[in-house]
Parts: structure tokens; C-alpha cells; sequence
């Protein structure tokens, strides 16, 4: 009798633990997501795509998500030729941004001066780009596009989209760091 209760302790505080340790894994995982930096209206508004969205769990210090662009196939569409699609621009000190954009196809690229190489968790070995290129005075800065099982994904400075014209870039080591930081929201 005495043998049975104390195995059923040890097996109550076993299961205890181990529901600890879960409630903790579980806790990181959200703390973790959370520097994304974005609210939960704006998860929300993301999960609406209905595809896995990557974002960075690293920022530098100061970035703060100030936008956030989706753009659903339609409805009706039997075929979605760039898939749906979503950009979150993140703004830091001194007039310095980037953004984190995602589409479903008609990707390309330019090759640019300068690259560093990447090595995300999630997407695999791949290149920041960044300097000048042909045709294009002005610095630059983006990743290869990263493929995902839904959407291509990637960094975007200064001169990769119109979206961030009126921005400053950040540094290239910087750059890859939010780059490799990238995890899927809604794994």
C-alpha cells in the first residue's frame, strides 16, 4: 500500500514536471514571436492570408513595426498568379528601415555589388545583397528571395521596394542578423 502511494506520487510530480516544462517551452515560443513586435490585431490581420507568415524574432534596438500591407487572392480566383501577398515595414532611429516582404511567385532578382552570406534556420544558406548595381546608382540593399512551402520571403532595404523610398538602410551585418532571425507565426 505504502509502495503503491509513493509510486503515485513520484508519477504525480513526474507529470508535473513535465507539464512545467511545457507551460515554459510554450511561454518562450510566445515571448520569442512577440519581438516580432507585432500587436495581435495586426497577427490577426496577417493569419488572414491563410499561408505561413515569416517574421524576424530579432530587430535591432529602437525598430518598431509601422506598417503592414496584405494582399489576399481574390475570392473568385481559380489561380493567384503572385499568391497572396504581405510587406511589414519595421523604422528605427535616424530615419532607418526595412521590411519583410512575401509573395506567391513572379520573383526575380539583380546582382548587386557587394553580398554577404546568410544561414536562416528556417530557409537554409543564401546571400544579402547590397551596394550598386547595373542600371541602379542609388544603395540597395535585399536578400535572395528565401522559398517557403507557401511563399517566397525577404529582407528589403532601401531601394528594394518603393515601398521604404524614403528610408535609410541599415548595415548589411544587421541585415542578415533579421534575416536568419526569420520564423513562420503560424508554424
Amino acid at each position: 500500500m505504502i509502495k503503491t502511494r509513493h509510486k503515485l506520487i513520484v508519477k504525480g510530480i513526474t507529470l508535473l514536471n513535465l507539464l512545467s516544462l511545457n507551460l515554459a517551452l510554450n511561454q518562450n515560443a510566445i515571448a520569442q514571436l512577440s519581438n516580432s513586435g507585432l500587436t495581435s490585431v495586426q497577427i490577426r490581420q496577417l493569419n488572414s492570408l491563410r499561408v505561413k507568415i515569416a517574421v524576424p524574432t530579432y530587430t535591432p534596438p529602437g525598430f518598431q513595426v509601422t506598417s503592414i500591407l496584405i494582399q489576399p487572392c481574390p475570392d473568385n480566383a481559380t489561380r493567384c498568379r503572385f499568391g497572396p501577398q504581405y510587406t511589414i515595414t519595421y523604422q528605427g532611429p535616424n530615419n532607418s528601415c526595412f521590411a519583410i516582404e512575401a509573395v506567391g511567385g513572379g520573383i526575380g532578382g539583380v546582382d548587386l555589388a557587394s553580398k554577404l552570406p546568410l544561414n536562416s534556420p528556417l530557409f537554409g544558406k543564401s546571400f544579402l545583397n547590397y551596394g550598386t548595381g547595373p542600371g541602379n546608382s542609388s544603395p540597395t540593399m535585399f536578400s535572395d528571395w528565401l522559398k517557403g512551402p507557401e511563399l517566397f520571403y525577404r529582407f528589403a532595404g532601401q531601394g528594394a521596394t518603393d515601398k521604404l523610398a524614403n528610408c535609410r538602410n541599415i548595415n548589411p551585418q544587421e541585415a542578415v542578423r533579421v534575416t536568419e532571425s526569420l520564423r513562420y507565426l503560424n508554424p
